[in-house]
């Protein structure tokens, strides 16, 4: 680690550990113009003097097969490195994707599927149309401008 990011860090991860709840987002990024995948993890809680903290704590390659294995043991490492127990984990937020929500299961954390998206498949809106998101091959969604 680069001596510039240690004091980040050990801020971040002072904040993490006084904080008695924590909710997370996470998500897979891909691009056509580019032939990777990013997974992130963000937390998201309230400290002791109800300020908001929103912070990105991992964004990793996520190349080869989104299956529900590899994002196991992707979300274990991440957690694990940030020293982030279970009974800490208000909850996380993932898209809709059948292999996020096992992921979530087999983790046993508290996995919630994104309600918007939801909804808006529901009305007959499915974000592909509301937002440009394209499906060219498998469980990956490619973002683009939507004109």
């Amino acid at each position: 680690m680069s001596p510039r990011v240690v004091p980040v860090y050990t801020h971040i991860d002072k904040l993490l550990k006084d904080s008695v709840h924590i909710s997370f987002t996470s998500d897979i990024w891909s691009a056509d113009a580019c032939p990777m995948s990013l997974l992130s993890l963000t937390a998201h809680f309230i400290d002791s003097n109800f300020e908001r903290h929103n912070i990105v704590l991992h964004c990793q390659d996520f190349t080869g097969s989104h299956s529900v294995e590899a994002l196991v043991n992707a979300f274990s490492d991440m957690f694990q490195s940030w020293g982030i127990q279970r009974e800490n984990n208000h909850a996380i937020l993932t898209d809709n994707a059948k292999n996020m929500q096992k992921a979530m299961r087999d983790t046993y954390f508290p996995g919630l599927p994104c309600t918007l998206s939801s909804l808006l498949c529901m009305r007959g809106y499915c974000p592909s149309k509301v937002f440009g998101i394209s499906k060219p091959q498998g469980d990956a969604l490619l973002l683009r401008p939507y004109m």
